[in-house]
This record gives C-alpha cells, structure tokens and sequence, in this order.
C-alpha cells in the first residue's frame, strides 16, 4: 500500500474513525521519537499535583497567620483569614486526592511519589 492510497482510504472514513486513526498516528509518531506517552487520567492528576495555590493568597494567609501569633490580627483580618485558610485546606485536599489517585494507577506508595514530585520541601507548600 502506498501512502497516496492510505490517504485516500482516511479521507472514506468517517469523523470518529477518522478521529481514531490520527490519535493512534500521533501516538506511534511520537513512540518512534522516544517521547514518553501518558495516559490521559495520569496527565490530568499530574496537571492537578502540580497546580500551585495562588502566591498571592499564599502571601496573605501566611501574613494574617504571622498577626495572629503575635496578637495583631483585627476581626475583618480573622475572617479573612479563616476563608483563605478554608480555600488553601480545600486546594491541598484536592492535591493530596490527587497525588493518592496517581499513587494507585502506579502501584507506588504516595509518600514515594511525594517525593518524586518533590512535595516534602517547604517550598512545595504553596
């Protein structure tokens, strides 16, 4: 078979089969370039790992923590507070069911794959 009648045999099929074909061709071209192929559950769970919580809120919440150990914080600033901490509590929690679903799929224990993702440093907090 030829390339011209491959082509021409893609252009019969219909959208989905279509469809079908150039994902299976993307993959087999990027196997033969030794590129490293993940499935798309596994993408996703790394693309939520990887997420970091905003800086800025990250910022302020460790401030407003900083007034309230020394006694500063006012009751708008305890508010705000217990909503960001709510908010960072609810992303980690996120991260964390992630990291634990990613775990499963590679049969590793999570605190291994923490480590791969270097999720045990200070710096991985936010």
């Amino acid at each position: 078979m030829t390339i011209s009648d491959f082509v021409a045999n893609a252009a019969k099929l219909d959208l989905g089969a279509f469809e079908k074909l150039y994902q299976e061709l993307s993959l087999l071209r990027a196997k033969r370039k030794g590129q490293k192929i993940l499935p798309a559950k596994e993408a996703s769970l790394i693309e939520k790992i990887n997420l970091k919580f905003p800086e800025d809120k990250w910022e302020r919440l460790q401030f407003l923590d900083w007034k309230m150990e020394n006694g500063q914080l006012t009751s708008e600033e305890e508010t705000e507070s217990l909503a960001l901490a709510s908010e960072y509590e609810d992303y980690y929690v996120e991260r964390v069911k992630a990291l634990a679903a990613l775990a499963n799929i590679r049969q590793v224990g999570i605190e291994e794959l923490a480590a791969q993702f270097n999720l045990n440093s200070p710096a991985s907090n936010a």
